[in-house]
């Protein structure tokens, strides 16, 4: 079996995950428990979920095979088609910690019926050098990636039991078995099942046999499988007479997010922590645009994040903003534990945006990476968090990247350039602002677009310069007196007054700001 493992590692090692069915169930109507509960598919249009598998094999203290699996699944509802269609990409694939790359770039798609019924398989794209492969494993993969069991047509009640049986036939492989599923419990909105399974895989002059029992539990206010595993053992026939032994053991959960378990994040409800952050973040770019760039406060906003703008980097502003939004529904979002190197810089923890990207240019990766401090955020700070992120895969760079705890973040001194193309952050927080969100930190000074008032004021430049008191009116020289038009605060030019310094990038002259009525 060791030399099944490593030879048809391109078709995922079928015998330890033959067993492990992937089912994505969107909703579940339950009737009354003296009745039974009926289970439909119900694939809602653009919802993403994503499972995890982890499954090992060992020998004794030989390690077999450790492979660990993370598959992204996405449904549309073409206008023409009467079932949903579900495509799914291998976004992570390893074995004892080896990545392995053979399907980076293959999509697999496939209909799927309200009975589970899995129709009209296909699976594209793919390394050219891995082409031979793909096309070898790819009809054995049709039940390995949308393993789905189609539901009884009655009724399910506690101690009654179905069968998904399941066959391969690829790669110069041929595997088969089935899994039998008894509803054991429901409580909760949890449905509990055992599952008893039993297969054998022949390829070659090599084989073997398994059988297994496990769990599944099933989440009907989600209306999805929440976790699957099993244990077991088996017999691989080996060249010639040789044979061995083995143990098997799997776990596969399916969320919202990949790695997105209540061990990881902390926190009891991660899916529903990440689904409310992203429409958050939605309906703040959706404000953000329709109140661009407006006048008074919306427009004093766009001062402040972004240091006074003029009006090519406010349509610069928005252009960035409406291509964020475009992106906010494709990010493929993933748990890491703090564990994790990129969860202990202290800069920027909570989420680790996609590196490497280029210059002014957008990202097809929307791979983006959650610490658990992510969890631990206010759910505004969250929303901005992922329109951040959003930004700086749709061409935002990050080279002055500036979180609004940093001192910089209100450094006027900092040319308005930068903000606008190098700090994705700065989006997240306008779109807050635009929609009525007030923050802990704010600037002293909002030193933008300085305005004549008309007003003049006379200034002692001898005894000035070392006591600002002295200034006074109708003596002495005449300065005319400026204002910020989003704070009115009143200043004027003056490099020797005590206080003066430069406010804004750009500006040769000093600010001397005077005192507020």
């Amino acid at each position: 079996m060791a030399q099944y493992t490593e030879m048809n590692a391109g078709i995922m090692c079928v015998i330890s995950k033959w067993r492990v069915i992937v089912v994505l169930l969107f909703w579940a109507q339950p009737v009354a428990a003296e009745e039974g509960y009926r289970f439909f598919y119900n694939f809602a249009p653009d919802v993403m979920f994503y499972e995890t598998d982890h499954s090992r094999q060992e020998s004794g203290t030989k390690l077999i095979s450790e492979f660990h699996r993370t598959v992204e699944f996405r449904v549309a509802q073409a206008r023409d088609a009467a079932t949903p269609t579900l495509s799914a990409r291998i976004i992570e694939l390893s074995n004892k910690g080896r990545r392995i790359n053979y399907y980076d770039g293959v999509t697999f798609e496939a209909n799927i019926s309200a009975a589970g019924e899995v129709t009209a398989y296909s699976f594209s794209g793919g390394m050219p050098r891995y082409q031979s492969l793909i096309q070898a494993a790819g009809p054995a993969n049709r039940g390995n990636i949308f393993w789905m069991p189609r539901f009884p047509d009655k009724p399910v009640k506690i101690g009654d039991t179905f069968t998904h049986t399941i066959s391969l036939d690829g790669g110069g492989m041929e595997a088969g078995g089935q899994t039998v599923f008894e509803l054991k419990e429901v409580r909760e909105n949890l449905a509990w099942f055992r599952l008893r399974s039993s297969g054998s895989v022949t390829s070659g002059a090599v084989g073997g046999t398994q059988t297994s029992d496990g769990r599944a539990v099933f989440d009907m206010s989600k209306g999805m499988w929440s976790s699957l595993e099993f244990s077991g053992e088996g017999t691989a026939q080996l060249a010639g007479a040789l044979s061995e032994h083995y143990k098997t053991s799997s776990r596969k959960e399916i969320s919202r997010g990949a790695g997105c378990d209540q061990a990881t994040t902390g926190v009891s409800n991660p899916d529903g922590v990440i689904d409310h952050a992203r429409n958050l973040a939605n309906q703040l770019v959706r404000n953000a645009l329709a109140r661009w760039p407006g006048t008074g406060e919306n427009l004093y906003a766009s001062y402040r994040h972004f240091h006074c703008p003029d009006r090519p980097q406010l349509t610069m502003i928005r252009d960035n903003l409406s291509a964020a939004s475009q992106v906010l529904g494709d990010l493929t979002l993933i748990c890491l534990p703090d564990s994790a190197e990129v969860c202990t810089d202290a800069r920027g923890s909570e989420v680790n945006l996609p590196t490497g990207l280029p210059a002014g240019g957008a990202s097809s990766n929307r791979q983006v990476q959650l610490c658990p401090s992510f969890f631990r955020m206010d759910d505004d700070e969250q929303a901005g968090t992922l329109i951040a992120a959003a930004a700086k895969l749709s061409g935002v760079g990050d080279s002055h990247r500036c979180m609004l705890q940093e001192a910089c973040y209100f450094d006027f001194l900092r040319p308005t350039a930068e903000v606008v193309s190098g700090n994705p952050y700065a989006y997240g927080y306008y779109a807050l602002a635009l929609s009525g969100w007030t923050f802990s930190s704010e600037p002293e000074r909002t030193p933008c677009f300085p305005q004549a008032s008309g007003n003049y004021i006379q200034v002692d430049g001898g005894a000035a310069a070392t006591d600002p008191a002295s200034v006074q009116p109708y003596r002495g020289d005449f300065y005319e007196i400026f204002s910020d038009p989003a704070t009115r605060d009143r200043f004027i030019w003056h490099d020797n007054l005590l206080g003066a310094r430069y406010y804004l990038y750009g500006e040769t002259r000093m600010r001397y700001y005077l005192p507020s009525d």
